[in-house]
Parts: structure tokens; sequence; C-alpha cells
């Protein structure tokens, strides 16, 4: 019989050909570090042995009950983790004492799976890259939700951005979203700007770490000011969780000039939360839109029936409406073909 633990959690398996039994102690030696992060109630749970075994299992954890073994699939230990176990909840991020925990210092390496996009050329190396959990460049700032969604992003536009597009990013804060998709896609032009003077910063700084050729200097762009739009044309125009962020006249802004500069057919790709007449709005995001409220009341989620009628007006047509993690959206719209 074999048997493995970490903490309160332990592993058994009776034969080589029996699968992992995953239970937890009655008496952990020490409160275990998901305990506030994921409360007491049942959680998945990844369960990785890491001295040989081959084997990860996928169980729900109950502070009440013995583990259900959910699922057992085949993987490599991955190198640096410590003997016995590692005990990951599935979906939350862990904080910076956790990864430190669990790896040396600066071998933290992110699990998220590779995005492969089928027709298109790989990225270089992302290793060359600066890593958004290193020391930052002089002036670059950091964002906890683009580690989080920077992902499903680039899944979503990969395949929608022929080769040699010129994609226009409309407030691109920090530029982690800019370095990010511009090194997966790298025969995109990407043309970054906003209107901050420190944001402007932040992006020149990740762009000079990167040394990325398809990723262009970045500009001043006020999405109300349409003559601090460039001309065009462009095959897109990107704008990530501005929209709620902003007064109404910004999006107003970016209707008018995405109207302007986008090439025929060319696109305006939106991401963010919105209110939906025909879908339940989610508890977090009406505590966020009550939150947005509270600090500028020109602020908040956006009705998606008045979004779409704005991009009419401003000659773009709705073309998808795809779900994202977190209650957010991306909304497509195409600007017309001319006549």
């Amino acid at each position: 019989m074999a048997r493995m633990s970490c903490g309160g959690t332990e592993a058994v398996r009776r034969g080589p050909s029996e699968p992992w039994a995953v239970e937890r102690s009655a008496a952990p030696s020490r409160r275990p570090w998901s305990e506030g992060l994921m409360g007491e109630a049942s959680t998945r749970t990844r369960i990785s042995s890491a001295n040989g075994s081959g084997m990860s299992t996928l169980a729900r954890l109950s502070s009440s009950a013995p583990a259900e073994v959910i699922s057992e699939r085949s993987c490599r230990p991955e190198p640096g983790f410590p003997s016995a176990m590692v005990v990951v909840p599935l979906g939350v991020a862990l904080k910076r004492p956790h990864r430190t925990a669990l790896r040396g210092c600066g071998q933290y390496r992110s699990r998220r799976r590779s995005v492969s996009i089928p027709g298109r050329r790989r990225a270089r190396n992302r290793s060359s890259l600066p890593s958004m959990t290193a020391t930052l460049p002089h002036g670059a700032r950091a964002s906890p939700s683009t580690a989080r969604n920077r992902g499903p992003i680039l899944e979503v536009l990969g395949p929608r951005l022929a080769d040699g597009a010129r994609v226009l990013e409309v407030a691109s804060g920090a530029g982690e979203h800019a370095m990010f998709i511009a090194g997966a896609l790298p025969t995109v032009q990407w043309q970054p700007c906003d209107p901050d003077p420190d944001a402007l910063a932040s992006i020149a700084a990740w762009r000079n770490a990167a040394g990325l050729a398809n990723l262009a200097a970045p500009i001043r762009l006020d999405a109300a000011d349409g003559a601090s739009w460039p001309q065009g044309p462009f095959e897109a125009v990107v704008c990530i969780n501005m929209v709620h962020i902003s007064p109404w006249r910004a999006s107003e802004g970016l209707m008018a000039g995405a109207g302007r500069v986008l090439a025929p057919g060319g696109r305006l790709f939106l991401y963010g939360p919105y209110i939906e007449a025909d879908v339940p709005t989610a508890p977090s995001n009406l505590a966020f839109d009550a939150s947005l409220k509270s600090r500028d009341p020109a602020w908040g989620l956006r009705d998606l029936a008045e979004v779409k009628a704005l991009a009419t007006a401003n000659g773009l047509r709705f073309a998808e409406r795809i779900a994202m993690p977190a209650n957010n959206l991306i909304v497509v719209f195409e600007r017309k073909l001319d006549d």
C-alpha cells in the first residue's frame, strides 16, 4: 500500500493497479492555506504526485466527508515541486507567498495551457518575453486581472485576426495586453494607445523590455477626442475594460472613431461586463457596477442594447457575442462594406 500526504490531506493506493483514494485527515497538523481562499464549502482540488507516480488526481474535498475522486489522468511531475504532494485549488490564483512556497523564488511558471491557433506561425519562445510575475521593468505597471484574462482574450482574437492585420488598441492601460498578444501573434501589427502619461510610460517600458518588432511605440489617444485618433485604416480596433470605467462620451467617441478608422469589413472588439435585458446579471457584476458608480457616477456597466444602437449609428453592425470567464463578454462589431 502506498500513501502520500501534504498538510491535512492524504492519498492512499492499495495496489499498483488501484486508483488513488484521497481523504482528509481528521486532525491536520496545521490549517491548510486553501482555507480562507475557498472557505469550508466543498471545493475542487488538484492533487499531483511529485515523487514518481506520474498521476494527477482531481478530487472534491469536504470538511465533513472523505474526498470524492472525480478523475485521474497521466501527467509528468514538474521539477521544482517539493516531494510528496502539492494541493492546489482549481480556479484560484495563488498569491505570491503561496507561489514561493511551492517553488523556489523565480521558478514559478503559469500552468495555463498554451494557446494554439491553427494556421498561425508560432510565437517566439515565451521565456524571452519579460515575466509579469518577475521584477517589473522600470516604469512599467502590472494588474492581476490582466494575468487572468489575457489568455481567454487571445483565444478569441487569434483566429479572428489575419496575418498582417493592423490593430489599434484603444485604452491600452499598463500595456500588458499589448505585449502579451503581440508576442503571441508575431504577424499582427499592434498599435497601443492611451490618454494617460503614466500609462504611456508603462506601455513603453513593457515594449522596450519585450523587444517585439510588431509592437509599435504607444501614442496618445483620447477616445472622446476625435482629433487624437490616427488616420488608419486598421483591420481591427480592440478595447479592453474601458466602456464601463469611463463616461458615456468615451463610448460615443470610441464608436465614432472605430467607424472612421476601420477598413471596410474591419472589426471592433469590446471586452468587459455588460447588462443584458434577457440575461440575468450576476451578483458580482451588480456589486461591481455599484462600486464603479460610487467612485464616479458617470461610470458603470452599460446596457448592451444601448451599445449596439450606438454602433449602428456609426456604421458598425453587430457581429458576435462571446461569453468569457468571470461574467465578461467580448462583443464584436463589423464595419459595413462600402456600397
